[in-house]
């Protein structure tokens, strides 16, 4: 099958591809922030409950929102939704080992930043979904793509996390001039020059 072939029958895969492309394509200045190991995959990230403003873990493939330990959800514009949102905490030097349960200012106080949080619309998770399903996943699941790859899906909205739990976070595209800021601000050089570095459960 040609690429102009492959296009007309499957532009999701064609989209994909691209995706991974580009993602790799930077991959060197993204991996900067990342947390390094000796090899070993992360099985782990944090997240946030809206409900209870406290982080919890999960697979680093679940793109969110997802269900928090609870079951509880969130409404949001009259309608209720799943409060588990992704996020991001950064710290200069060493991270926290476990951060599990901690709410943003035992985030603070333990050394670390929880820079930002995210979600994705519902149309992107729907795109994800079919994604899925072409690319061979029987149970049509949704997955984040892995490493940096993820930061370029679309549909992708960041914002802070709530100042107090139970409230819905203000969100923007990752496009959007607010959005970038929050992922550049937290990029900051360290006082020894260094940037910070993802925090990830250990």
């Amino acid at each position: 099958m040609g690429i102009r072939d492959l296009a007309n029958k499957s532009p999701l895969v064609v989209g994909g591809i691209v995706v991974l492309l580009l993602g790799y394509s930077v991959y060197s200045i993204i991996g900067t922030v990342m947390p390094k190991g000796r090899g070993a995959a992360i099985k782990a990230v944090y997240f946030y409950d809206l409900t209870t403003g406290k982080l919890f873990t999960a697979p680093p493939q679940e793109m969110s929102p997802i269900d928090v330990p609870s079951g509880e959800k969130i409404t949001h514009r009259k309608k209720e939704k799943k409060a588990g949102f992704r996020a991001y905490v950064f710290a200069c030097g060493g991270c926290p080992d476990d951060m599990t349960g901690m709410a943003e200012a035992d985030v603070e106080a333990a050394g670390a930043n929880l820079a930002y949080i995210d979600r994705y619309t519902d149309e992107a998770l729907e795109t994800q979904r079919k994604f899925a399903e072409q690319m061979g996943d029987g149970e049509g699941g949704v997955r984040r793509m892995p490493g940096p790859m993820g930061m370029f899906e679309m549909g992708r909205l960041i914002g802070k996390a709530p100042s107090k739990p139970g409230e819905y976070p203000k969100l923007y595209g990752q496009m959007d001039p607010a959005g970038s800021n929050l992922a550049r601000d937290a990029l900051v050089k360290c006082d020894d020059g260094n940037y910070p570095k993802q925090c990830i459960p250990k």
